[in-house]
């Protein structure tokens, strides 16, 4: 929720400057530096922490599901830090197909991904497609928002 506060907050501003290149990629650069360092604040927190966070919030009985929250806390970072903003940001600038087409790619090969490696390594399975998902998305934002902004 902490990046998706912090893009409703910011997304007036870029979508006020929606057909301002120069603006938008000056901003975004400054903004996913400040979200880098953040989200790699918690990130690191929520993985060395993990342990305990996880019997505090759910009990010891749920202490097998460390390696998942580590797994998922890293897909935040990736998350929080590209794929949101990116998104964001391109729908700011009227670029909404980006966001359609970058779900339906992402969401046949996440569906194939959990069959794959759920069947594979069970939740830790489920944990690592979903990682991976993130990864892509925001890789292909990244493509894409590099070529709209040149």
């Amino acid at each position: 929720f902490i990046p998706i506060a912090i893009m409703t907050f910011v997304y007036p501003y870029f979508a006020r400057h929606w057909n301002d290149k120069k603006w938008i990629k000056e901003k975004y650069s400054i903004f996913i530096k400040y979200l880098f360092i953040l989200n790699m604040a918690i990130t690191l927190v929520l993985v060395i922490f993990a342990p305990y966070i996880v019997e505090t919030v759910f009990t010891k009985q749920y202490s097998d599901a460390v390696t998942n929250f580590r797994i998922l806390s890293i897909g935040y970072f990736i998350a929080g830090t590209f794929k949101i903003p990116a998104g964001n940001t391109l729908a700011s600038m009227k670029f909404v197909k980006a966001n359609f087409y970058n779900s339906a790619i992402t969401g046949v090969i996440y569906i194939i991904l959990n069959v794959v490696l759920i069947s594979k390594f069970g939740s830790i399975g489920a944990s690592i497609s979903t990682v991976l998902i993130y990864g892509l998305s925001s890789i292909m934002f990244s493509v894409y928002i590099r070529k709209v902004l040149k």
